[in-house]
């Protein structure tokens, strides 16, 4: 008995602070499920109305945003209007989905890059790298893409940590394999090249090669498990200081859109939703959802905070046992619970590479590829401590609030485009 109940103790011990490590991870592949429902808040939110809407793939259709209905108790203030700033030519994406570059790009016949020691960045040579993976795998489903790659550098020394987000269209060498997209890695050393250490070992190489970066350790989450996380936490609170539309492709229906629109404003996101707001980028790009995705990861933290994990601990682990994978020891673990609880938010740095960190490529097989710029991408580094603190850098666009484009019917109306899926979203008082 006494055996049984100290091998429970450890794994509630090892479930609880493994939870700051998973408020660092967060999926980021295309998916969708049933029509979302909104989660309740502890506190007053506005009412800001999100729209969901099917639509032709190959043209934008109306969208005309639902009035949401005032709340009869008193609501807190509206969040401040915002400049607009139209984003830079070079980062106007592709109209078609399937384009991973959003810039455009001349084909050459330049091989990857791969940094020499002169440009090789020195920030985080004594921080504790940690590799964090969100995987696009299905039940069922053999292969996958690594489409959220970050790393969240800890400071023990200076009390700080800096997550930098690795664009998935990155073009590597991956050793064993050759060239492709860094989302790629993962999955060619864990499965096709059985590389020592798996994919995240791989991985690691190719960043170490390319990017300059150590990796000390992984942690990998799939998307059911995220959105299950968030779930079981009761949600998380994402602040919107722009409008947020955006679209991925009907899994059911090719042909087909899926939208989603967000006013300005506070919304509190259950998991489905938030998977939603840290995946989509079929109009905005990888780029802005790397920056979605740094936000939600805020949210994460700020809600596991303030959650009551003693009744919840049966389902977390439940969540959690087979959902994530890391070679974090115990003591380690440990460590990251207690440096998480007693970090100020102000010390908590991101930095996305973007499109003024890389050149856009077009392979000899015709794909959209982006290639980095090290030495740009060096300094980026060297000064990620230096930039704004995550919780600012990750609330707006990189290029500022976008102006909504004005809605244009298709050509030759479908049928099917004309449904119409509304969530509004409804605040309520505190207990």
């Amino acid at each position: 008995m006494m055996s049984f109940l100290q091998n429970r103790h450890a794994a509630i011990t090892r479930l609880v602070p493994l939870l700051w490590v998973v408020t660092l991870l967060v999926a980021c592949v295309p998916g969708i499920g049933p029509t979302p429902t909104a989660v309740p808040t502890a506190t007053m939110m506005p009412e800001p109305t999100a729209t969901m809407t099917l639509a032709p793939a190959t043209a934008i259709p109306s969208l005309t945003p639902t009035a949401a209905t005032p709340a009869t108790a008193t609501p807190t203030l509206a969040p401040t209007d915002t400049p607009t700033t139209p984003p830079p030519p070079t980062a106007t994406r592709p109209p078609q989905p399937v384009a991973t570059a959003q810039i455009s790009a001349t084909v050459d016949i330049t091989a990857t890059t791969v940094i020499t020691d002169g440009l090789r960045p020195h920030a985080l040579d004594a921080t504790f790298n940690i590799l964090l993976l969100g995987s696009d795998q299905r039940p069922g489903e053999h292969a996958w893409r690594t489409d959220t790659i970050m790393i969240a550098a800890v400071d023990w020394e200076h009390d700080r940590i800096g997550v930098l987000s690795i664009p998935r269209d990155l073009w590597v060498d991956i050793p064993g394999y050759g060239e492709s997209r860094i989302n790629m890695a993962d999955f060619v050393g864990e499965k096709e090249i059985k590389y020592p250490g798996g994919g995240p070992a791989l991985l690691g190489r190719v960043i170490s090669e390319t990017l300059g970066i150590r990796t000390d350790r992984f942690a990998r989450m799939n998307l059911l498990a995220f959105e299950q996380a968030i779930d079981t936490i009761g949600g998380v609170t994402v602040t919107l200081d722009c409008a947020f539309r955006e679209a991925t492709p009907d899994p059911n229906n090719p042909d087909q859109l899926l939208e989603v629109n967000f006013e300005p404003g506070s919304y509190h996101f259950d998991g489905h939703e938030a998977r939603m707001y840290a995946s989509y980028r079929y109009y905005t790009g990888d780029w802005d959802r790397s920056r979605r995705q740094q936000q939600v990861l805020l949210a994460i933290r700020q809600q596991a905070l303030s959650f009551n994990i003693i009744p919840k601990i049966p389902s977390l682990w439940l969540t959690f046992k087979g959902a994530i994978q890391t070679d974090l020891g115990f003591k380690e673990i440990i460590d990251l619970a207690t440096f998480g609880l007693r970090l100020d938010m102000k010390n908590v740095h991101g930095r996305v590479l973007d499109y003024r960190l890389v050149t856009p490529y077009t392979t000899r097989g015709g794909a959209q590829v982006l290639k980095p710029k090290t030495a740009e991408i060096a300094a980026a580094i060297n000064g990620i401590f230096d930039t704004p603190p995550m919780q600012e850098s990750s609330a707006r666009p990189i290029a500022g609030c976008r102006a909504t484009p004005t809605p244009k019917p298709p050509a030759t109306p479908l049928p099917s485009a004309t449904i119409t899926a509304t969530l509004t979203l409804t605040p309520t008082l505190a207990n």
